[in-house]
């Protein structure tokens, strides 16, 4: 704060602040010990060393950031694993509909193409619905969390585009492999197989 601000606010007149930060491996105790011989005849002079409470602050941002990095890693393998088998069994359990349609002569590459195409719609309204939950809802109680939990002053509500451009990307990726995958295992068996099953 400015000397104006100190004693608008507080009625400290003559108020000075000096900043200071220690390099890295920097004997922090001798500095502070020689400050302190340095200011001791200045009247009202306080030196307060903030490097703990700062090293501290950190350490709890770091273990609440790999505690949220886990929980993001954990909910992303249960999607996939939840994606691929509602995909292969979408797929699996229309084996007739396919197998009726190979017996009526469609190529491989076109029936490859038909459930690709599916596979995209699927990943396009993940993407439109993921979008707009992250885009909404999830990041309003995100900054809810950051200013009345953690208690951040200045929240940077933005993602990053280049974060939710990869996102989309590898949603549809996963989604059109989703769909492809055990269409090769299906194409593998006979037509006839397919229709008896």
């Amino acid at each position: 704060m400015t000397n104006s601000q100190m004693q608008a606010n507080f009625d400290i007149r003559q108020y000075k602040m000096i900043s200071m930060s220690c390099l890295e491996g920097a004997d922090r105790e001798a500095v502070t010990k020689q400050l302190l011989t340095e200011i001791q005849d200045i009247p009202k002079a306080v030196l307060q060393d903030y490097t703990k409470a700062i090293e501290t602050q950190e350490n709890y941002l770091r273990q609440q950031q790999m505690f949220f990095t886990a929980i993001a890693m954990i909910v992303l393998i249960m999607s996939l694993l939840h994606i691929m088998n509602s995909m292969r069994a979408s797929i699996l359990t229309r084996r007739y509909e396919f197998g009726i349609l190979r017996a009526m002569g469609i190529t491989d590459s076109k029936l490859y193409r038909i459930i690709a195409k599916e596979g995209i719609w699927y990943g396009a309204l993940t993407n439109v619905l993921l979008l707009f939950l992250f885009g909404t809802i999830l990041q309003k109680m995100m900054i809810y969390y950051m200013q009345h939990v953690v208690q951040f002053l200045h929240i940077s509500a933005s993602v990053l585009r280049h974060f939710v451009i990869m996102i989309v990307v590898f949603n549809m990726v996963i989604s059109v492999l989703a769909v492809l995958l055990p269409t090769g295992q299906m194409l593998k068996n006979s037509v006839v197989k397919e229709i008896r099953q």
